[in-house]
């Protein structure tokens, strides 16, 4: 096993370990081979330092653009049930069209579905484990969305308040939340940089 060069070269140098005729010789050409080794150790950690760092830097870019997109459609989504929610007739969107059928499926179902699916695609947003904060914001503010637009409701004169569309919301926002929670644990277990940690 070879040792630390750093010692056997400081061995290597010390004065008296080689004749006097060729100690200088040896001296100054052990030197400049230990100064070029350093050198060339130098280069080699500089790269692996820039290669590090830059790729990280990829995987934040690419991720900063997905994660743009992800809350303009969470924005999207947003005005899209609120809308449903507080107008008077949302059913006329889709009244004598091929999507008419959800005319028929139960109010209570409709809301899971909806807050479901909103929940799903706000809370999918903290993929991190530093976003717990923010996480722990969107779930309260969905809350709020889920009850307030409920109560709202009842000042709409052609809407009602009804306490099972409102329980339905939050039973929808849990179902997004356990989905959205799954599908983290999932990314983080199959992500390169967890196996390679």
């Amino acid at each position: 096993m070879v040792g630390n060069p750093t010692v056997l070269l400081t061995e290597a140098l010390a004065p008296g370990t080689l004749p006097a005729q060729s100690e200088t010789t040896f001296r100054v050409g052990t030197t400049q081979t230990f100064d070029r080794l350093m050198m060339l150790r130098t280069i080699r950690d500089i790269h692996r330092l820039r290669t590090f760092r830059r790729q990280p830097m990829r995987q934040r870019s690419s991720f900063s653009i997905s994660r743009q997109v992800h809350i303009i459609l969470c924005g999207l989504c947003l005005l899209l049930v609120s809308w449903a929610l507080l107008s008077r007739d949302p059913m006329a969107l889709v009244r004598g069209s091929r999507l008419s059928f959800v005319q028929t499926i139960s109010d209570v179902i409709l809301h899971f579905g909806v807050y479901s699916v909103f929940s799903l695609c706000c809370l999918s947003l903290t993929r991190r484990s530093s976003d717990s904060p923010v996480r722990r914001t969107i779930l309260f503010l969905l809350i709020l969305h889920g009850v307030g637009t409920e109560l709202l409701q009842g000042l709409i004169p052609t809407r009602t308040c009804d306490a099972r569309d409102a329980l339905a919301n939050l039973t929808g926002i849990t179902a997004g939340a356990l989905l959205a929670a799954w599908a983290t644990r999932q990314t983080t277990a199959t992500s390169p940089v967890t196996r390679a940690g």
